[in-house]
């Protein structure tokens, strides 16, 4: 034989040959068996880290091991250190508490052992496998892209861009001179060379912002539309009366028709 054998108990080979716990627990107290009797120790300070590399069992899991070991009186855990916690195996089988009846262990492939992480994707792809399989209908299909609706781009302003009917009815109901107003706009937004998604709202949002800053297009009063006509009228009858005149003198007249007609 080569030299180097961990010295296991005939006693617990057997035990653990037809014990029911897992193939993980199993492993986890093989390690420590390892770890103690190997050495010629009845106790060792180990790391979860250790054990997890020693046996490819994932952290988390070789957690879960060792408090169900600890269960079932095959492990004791001692006082915990910075670098991790004395534990001790319990190589008397007799001691351990489990009932002893044939059971079936959880089958494991031989290619699966080197880490519990691919064990686990395994399995998981298996669960999904069967799935697919009870229900055709779940299973996944990549979407066409014509299933997904395009976003629009932002653009500039387009060179044909012009007023529509909206917009003429929402500056008559705002008040705004959108034949004013829209030039400044365009002005604007070229000089600043926005790019926008929606220009037609845009020019809303423009033409609600002239309201808000009181660009409005006011209608004339009906006194100031009163007096204007008035004056019309009397600037009219002037005219008539020294018309000729004003043709005959030229420009030396206007001043005259202008007095008569401040006083008529």
């Amino acid at each position: 034989m080569q030299d180097g054998f961990v010295a296991i108990p005939n006693d617990v080979y057997d035990a653990l040959l037809c014990s029911p716990i897992s193939q993980r627990q199993e492993r986890v107290y093989l390690a420590i068996l390892r770890k103690t009797a190997g050495y010629g120790k009845d106790t060792d300070c180990l790391a979860t880290n250790q054990i997890s590399a020693m046996t490819g069992i994932a952290d988390s899991h070789v957690r879960a091991a060792l408090t169900q070991l600890e269960a079932l009186g095959m492990l004791i855990r001692g006082r915990r250190t910075v670098q991790g916690v004395f534990l001790t195996p319990v190589i008397d089988p007799s001691q351990w508490k489990y009932e002893r009846t044939d059971s079936v262990r959880t089958e494991v492939r031989t290619d699966q052992i080197g880490t519990s992480k691919r064990t686990e994707s395994v399995t998981h792809n298996r669960q999904l496998q069967q799935k697919e399989e009870q229900n055709p209908f779940t299973a996944t299909t990549p979407e066409s892209p014509e299933a997904k609706p395009k976003q629009k781009r932002a653009n500039q302003l387009p060179a044909d861009f012009a007023p529509s009917e909206s917009h003429s009815a929402l500056a008559l109901e705002l008040g705004v001179n959108l034949l004013a107003e829209f030039p400044g706009f365009v002005d604007y937004h070229r000089a600043k060379g926005s790019t926008m998604k929606d220009w037609n709202s845009a020019l809303n949002t423009w033409l609600r912002n002239a309201k808000k800053f009181g660009r409005t297009s006011a209608a004339p009063s009906a006194k100031s539309t009163a007096f204007q006509a008035r004056e019309d009228n009397r600037r009219a009858a002037a005219r008539s009366i020294f018309g000729n005149a004003m043709q005959q003198g030229g420009a030396n007249n206007e001043h005259a028709i202008d007095a008569e007609f401040t006083r008529i």
